[in-house]
């Protein structure tokens, strides 16, 4: 939803409050609804309004440089049961 047009929903509302409140049928019941269509007014600014409006525009990304990965032998990146077990914290212990 563009703000033009959400600017355009509130005048709408604007207008039909002045209509109802200068015909005098501005009641109880009246003045409810039209709260709930207020606050359904603002709920919709802050949802589809705000975000554009307050929003970034997107700026080019630079992209990362590519890193070469070092390859390592297989020996090194596998732990053996022995450092397993050094390095585990919760050891099997039997009393």
């Amino acid at each position: 939803m563009t703000p033009k047009f959400y600017s355009f929903l509130w005048a709408l509302f604007a207008v039909a409050v002045g209509v109802v409140w200068l015909g005098g049928s501005m009641t109880m019941f009246a003045l409810t609804a039209f709260g709930f269509v207020a606050f359904g007014l603002v709920f919709v600014g802050m949802m589809c309004v705000l975000p554009g409006v307050v929003g970034h525009s997107h700026e080019p990304v630079e992209k990362a440089p590519v890193v070469k990965r070092v390859k390592r032998a297989k020996s090194e990146t596998l732990l053996s049961p022995k450092d397993i077990r050094v390095r585990s914290a919760f050891q099997f212990r039997p009393h």
